[in-house]
């Protein structure tokens, strides 16, 4: 086997994923994921090539000696459903990192609340949640105007609002070195979602800019 079970559990936990979660990446059930981490017993050739194909996807790798690593400028795409718990998965795991407290902030741009709420809306309340047990946690929030007095008032939330002219088909969030591009244009949203600091930094930098123009519409909830 080209991996242990120590390591699967290890790479898991490393993208915040849950064997529900991590088992859609790779297209195996839940329980093929729990006996694998358990050690129960050894993979089939496929389940090996779709847990490998799974772990490219997500940006993470098995090191030689056992452990598990991150890999830079990885893309993976999601839509509907999947995208939206994917995406509020990588959010939860992201705010536990002592560094969202400061120079890797959580930042949303654009992103609609009620898009959330009409698509998975049971899971959105249990994300919700789980965030209200983080402490010392602050996601910046350019909100569309049109959400404003809509999305429920959360401590966790630093929001701004936009203007009624800006462009409603481009929004993106920042979290740790990944950037994530959210397409609402056409008929699926699409989650694009990229592991590179760089990308990650640039839109970090033009966040804050665009945080200062909108300072005025400020509104904490």
């Amino acid at each position: 086997m080209l991996f242990t079970p120590a390591q699967l559990s290890a790479a898991r936990h490393l993208v915040g994923l849950s064997r529900v979660a991590f088992g859609k990446v790779a297209g195996v059930s839940e329980e093929t994921i729990k006996n694998l981490e358990l050690g129960r017993f050894k993979p089939q050739t496929g389940t090996i090539q779709a847990i490998l194909r799974a772990m490219t996807l997500l940006g993470v790798r098995f090191t030689e000696d056992e452990g598990v690593a991150k890999t830079l400028n990885k893309l993976i795409t999601f839509r509907d459903k999947d995208g939206f718990t994917f995406f509020l998965d990588q959010l939860y795991a992201a705010a536990q990192n002592p560094e969202a407290r400061d120079r890797k902030f959580i930042c949303e741009y654009n992103v609609s609340h009620e898009l959330f709420q009409r698509n998975i809306g049971d899971y959105l309340k249990f994300h919700s949640e789980r965030m209200l047990k983080l402490k010392d946690v602050k996601i910046r929030i350019l909100s569309p105007v049109c959400s404003k007095n809509k999305a429920p008032s959360l401590p966790y939330h630093d929001v701004r609002y936009l203007t009624d002219d800006t462009p409603s088909d481009v929004a993106f969030c920042v979290y740790e070195d990944t950037l994530v591009l959210i397409d609402v244009s056409g008929k699926e949203t699409e989650f694009v979602m990229i592991a590179s600091p760089a990308a990650a930094r640039a839109y970090r930098h033009q966040f804050n800019f665009m945080w200062t123009v909108f300072g005025e519409n400020k509104k904490t909830r």
